[in-house]
């Protein structure tokens, strides 16, 4: 039994080794005998640095970018205004305090971010005393789906991110 062991972790550390290797640039990385593809074909013209855009596509980026920033512009207002209360009104039983739109300013608004755990501490400070899963949970399954769809609601899609 103790010589398996000691097998198993000289194999270990075997495939530690060899995936700690650099690969070379000349290395032939496909299998074509009339066109040997190596990484060095592959890095692009401007060598290390990402390729530029231009012309359409710089265009087209631009505006995917104002686009993205307008509805994060109109996100940031209605989180604060919540003309509809319906971020106030989403709130676990037994704590309206602790509701949707206070959580999406301290998780989303706020620079930097606040994390659950502050969030928790602060409202056990000012003497709410949820639980901290139920905090978890509440985010993750109604804010969370609520932000959401008010994002889509204002023109977000996921395919606009990407």
């Amino acid at each position: 039994m103790i010589w398996i062991n000691g097998y198993l972790n000289y194999r270990i550390k075997d495939l530690y080794r060899q995936s700690g290797r650099e690969s070379s640039l000349d290395v032939i990385i496909n299998d074509d005998n009339e066109n040997p593809l190596t990484l060095l074909d592959k890095i692009s013209e401007t060598g290390f640095q990402p390729p530029k855009l231009s012309g359409l596509d710089a265009y087209l980026e631009e505006q995917r970018k104002e686009n993205i920033l307008s509805i994060w512009q109109k996100f940031e207002l209605y989180v604060k205004e919540d003309p509809q209360k319906l971020l106030r009104n989403c709130h676990p039983k037994k704590y309206p305090d602790c509701n949707c739109q206070l959580l999406a300013k301290k998780l989303f608004l706020k620079d930097p971010p606040e994390t659950l755990a502050q969030i928790h501490r602060e409202l056990q400070n000012l003497g709410l005393s949820i639980p901290d899963q139920t905090l978890r949970s509440h985010c993750k399954k109604k804010c969370l789906p609520l932000l959401q769809k008010i994002l889509e609601d204002l023109g977000y899609s996921k395919e606009e991110e990407s």
